[in-house]
């Protein structure tokens, strides 16, 4: 596996990643174990999570959870 540090070149964000339904990977070693097909890591050091992302179906204006993260419905439903 090739590594690329992000940290010299002062790149901050790094997007979560993982397979559908899994907590996010969140530092290198767990990616390197959990993907290791994957021959390229773009290693921008250990993520602080915020929690999972929510994901809204917002077709024809009705709102549908589709999974609940760290902004619950009731929250989206205030903005809306």
């Amino acid at each position: 596996m090739h590594f690329i540090n992000f940290k010299t070149v002062q790149i901050d964000n790094w997007n979560k990643c993982k397979y559908f339904g899994e907590k996010s990977i969140l530092d290198s070693n767990e990616f390197k174990i959990k993907l290791p097909k994957v021959n390229t890591l773009v290693d921008g050091g250990t993520i602080v999570s915020q929690g999972e992302s929510t994901i809204i179906d917002f077709i024809n204006g009705e709102l549908k959870i589709i999974r609940e993260g760290s902004i619950s419905k009731e929250e989206i439903e205030n903005i809306l």
